[in-house]
């Protein structure tokens, strides 16, 4: 096969559409179409399912998707792949009752399909106009152009729109699916959400299992235009309390790199403090901390915790190039762990060590990497996280492990 069996593997809840208790007739039917589906189809599967973040909530969406309406799935599987795969991807971000109710509800108001095939093209064009955003551009210019007296079409032209109208109900269902999950995770919050970065804090909070409830009040504070500063809580001020060493001032501001690289061009290291920007530590490297990932309730913990702390590097145009988490230890060290990406360019490595060193000094504490760890009664604290996984301490860019 020329797919990739990684890719492939997580997301075979397709294999499975259309089985149900009352027989196999459903079950070989849905073989059979998949098994006739055209190519793009399978290759814009092994291109969703590439990472592993995305193939874990994709398989969650096509679940619930062909547990409500196998059929559907089916036809946007043949039709529109890529539209039902970022569909089945929003829709995998919320919780098993919220996707059950989200497709009851769709299918519930999707009209009969035997009465859209007595619909006038009028018909057909109003409920294209009347869908989500986008919906409309799925309706041909050109049939259009006839309806409203610019254009003078066939009959067999005229029905060859019709047809192609009916095929793209799927992709005008894969649409309301993925909106439909949007608007969930939006109204989640007093006062909603629409920013790309917004959304993704809500979309985390849904997979931050025990640091839901301290990650929902900073993100409310956030969006209701706030900081969402835990530095703020009784918790954090204890702690700094218990850490005289520790600067406070310092240790949340941290220090600036910039450099100019040879292979990246100009490159700034920073400490981050946007709450929606620190969610996204893991997703922009797509590392387990990242949405979708097993331990996407760490990024939580980073954002919660003020011992604990993010670096990014970032070009000329602000795209992250690479991240690092940092945390003060109960004994007063600074714990610095793997850089990701891993295959990050040798001089942004180098980059990184000479910040963290910098930082070290300018905080006064001593800096431990994987090679310096010695005291195994050594922690990073929990404050207001109940629960956190870090990514193991580095070694730096010349000191790999054996």
């Amino acid at each position: 096969t020329p797919f990739s069996k990684k890719a492939c593997g997580a997301l075979l809840t397709l294999v499975l559409l259309g089985r149900r208790e009352n027989g196999k007739r459903e079950f070989s039917e849905a073989l059979q179409r998949l098994a006739e589906a055209p190519v793009s189809s399978w290759r814009r599967l092994e291109a969703a399912g590439r990472r592993e973040n995305d193939r874990s909530l994709i398989a969650r969406g096509l679940y619930s998707l062909r547990e409500r309406d196998p059929a559907f799935t089916l036809d946007a599987f043949e039709t529109c792949p890529g539209s039902l795969f970022t569909a089945a991807y929003w829709l995998g971000i919320l919780p098993p009752r919220d996707r059950r109710q989200l497709l009851e509800g769709l299918k519930a108001r999707r009209p009969p399909a035997e009465a859209t095939q007595t619909w006038p093209l009028d018909r057909w064009v109003r409920h294209f106009d009347e869908g989500e955003e986008g919906a409309a551009a799925l309706v041909p210019r050109a049939l259009r152009g006839h309806l409203e007296g610019r254009k003078r079409l066939s009959p067999a032209q005229l029905e060859g729109h019709r047809r192609r109208l009916l095929r793209r109900l799927a992709e005008l269902g894969s649409l309301e699916v993925r909106e439909g999950a949007r608007q969930a995770l939006a109204a989640s919050v007093p006062g909603g959400a629409s920013a790309p970065a917004e959304l993704h804090a809500l979309a985390l909070l849904r997979h931050a299992e025990g640091n839901r409830r301290g990650l929902r009040r900073l993100i409310e504070q956030r969006l209701a235009g706030g900081k969402g500063a835990e530095a703020d809580h009784s918790r954090s001020r204890q702690w700094f309390e218990r850490h005289p060493k520790v600067d406070a001032g310092r240790w949340l501001t941290g220090l600036t790199t910039d450099a100019e690289l040879p292979d990246l061009g100009r490159v700034r290291i920073t400490l981050e403090r946007d709450l929606l920007e620190v969610l996204q530590m893991g997703s922009y490297v797509r590392t387990c901390l990242g949405l979708g990932g097993s331990f996407s309730y760490s990024a939580a913990a980073v954002a919660l915790d003020v011992n604990k702390q993010v670096l990014f590097a970032r070009d000329a145009q602000g795209k992250v190039l690479a991240r690092q988490l940092i945390a003060v230890s109960s004994h007063d060290r600074l714990f610095v762990y793997e850089l990701y990406p891993q295959a990050a360019p040798p001089s942004l490595q180098d980059l990184f060590l000479d910040h963290v060193r910098r930082l070290a000094d300018h905080l006064g504490l001593p800096l431990v990497l994987a090679q310096d760890e010695d005291e195994a009664d050594d922690e990073v604290e929990l404050l207001l996280a109940s629960e956190f996984w870090d990514d193991g301490l580095w070694f730096g860019p010349e000191a790999e492990p054996a």
